[in-house]
């Protein structure tokens, strides 16, 4: 599986919240809702036809939903620790798939024939999954100061929920660590195409380790707007789908291209568990540069034509698994359409 996550880059892990929105999620709500899908993991977890699996981790359930550990152990401490990893192409590794440890994602296709939900005219789709996290070994890193502070910088470990389109590489997503709720977003390149490809992140709500959060993404197709919305609250909104649409300050990758609108036809949502090492921190520099591909990263506070920097140009396996890892509780996912809104 190609790493939804492939181009990566700077983690604002001290930077200050950014209060985008801080209003009720629905003031109003209106118009008729319909359950397109709802999992509580209570009757277990089903990776043959409700959800796609990869990577990284051990999946239990019980009366409280579903809990996922990184699948290895450090050995100094007896917690979760990440296994997967690969290095760059050129010494025949899969480069920035390193990214995502573990994901799951909703197992169905829409009528366009691309993973996800339809999302037709009239609606409002909604992306909402409660989970509680906790990442453990992140202050044992090898990058020295060029790391933020370990519990809220999300290059080290952090969980993640996503919504995005395969069709137009749109991605809505939410990183989670042990202090901090970034909401993100991105559009992946694809190959023949020269749209713009970027990545960012944007410190939203502060948390505490373990702390269970509802987080949601929501579309409204006819307004073409996006919003993140955190325990009720809307805390971010997009009108520009597809364009680069906030501050440099909160990219973390940028790979050039022309910046194009995009129409997603539908989303697929899902989570994830991930480490984002070939992100930039505060001074511009990234710490693993993962892919050895051609013009993959450009300095995402300035853009092409100059290069990213990296603490780690070779991507040294001691610099992308240190002992670092995760776990995560899932409550409950939840998909709907809002109709005639």
């Amino acid at each position: 599986m190609r790493s939804l996550y492939r181009a990566m880059g700077s983690v604002l892990a001290s930077a200050a919240l950014v209060a985008v929105m801080a209003a009720p999620a629905s003031a109003t709500v209106t118009g008729r809702v319909e359950r397109l899908f709802h999992d509580d993991f209570r009757a277990g977890f089903d990776t043959v036809n409700t959800w796609v699996v990869a990577r990284d981790g051990i999946p239990t359930t019980s009366a409280d939903g579903l809990n996922v550990r990184a699948s290895g152990t450090n050995p100094a401490t007896g917690e979760p620790a990440f296994v997967y990893t690969t290095p760059q192409e050129d010494d025949g590794g899969l480069g920035a798939s390193d990214e995502v440890k573990w994901g799951a994602t909703v197992n169905h296709t829409s009528s366009n024939g691309f993973r996800g939900f339809d999302v037709p005219a009239g609606s409002v789709f909604r992306c909402e999954v409660s989970l509680a996290v906790r990442t453990f070994g992140t202050a044992g890193h090898p990058f020295g100061n060029l790391a933020g502070d370990p519990d809220r910088d999300l290059r080290l470990a952090s969980a993640t929920v996503q919504s995005a389109d395969p069709e137009t590489g749109s991605v809505f997503t939410y990183f989670v660590t042990n202090q901090l709720i970034y909401a993100a977003y991105a559009r992946q390149p694809k190959p023949g195409q020269n749209h713009a490809s970027f990545f960012y992140a944007i410190p939203v709500t502060p948390r505490v380790p373990s702390q269970t959060n509802s987080l949601a993404i929501e579309f409204d197709k006819d307004a073409g707007v996006v919003s993140w919305v955190v325990d009720g609250r809307r805390v971010l909104r997009l009108d520009r789908i597809g364009e680069p649409a906030f501050d440099r300050k909160y990219l973390l990758t940028d790979h050039g291209g022309t910046p194009q609108l995009a129409q997603p036809r539908q989303l697929y949502c899902g989570f994830s568990t991930v480490t984002f090492l070939d992100g930039a921190g505060r001074d511009g520099r990234g710490l693993v540069r993962l892919s050895s591909l051609p013009d993959v990263y450009y300095a995402p506070r300035v853009g092409a034509p100059t290069p990213a920097e990296f603490y780690d140009d070779e991507s040294l396996e001691s610099n992308r698994l240190w002992g670092q890892g995760i776990s995560i509780q899932v409550d409950h996912v939840s998909v709907t359409l809002r109709h005639g809104h």
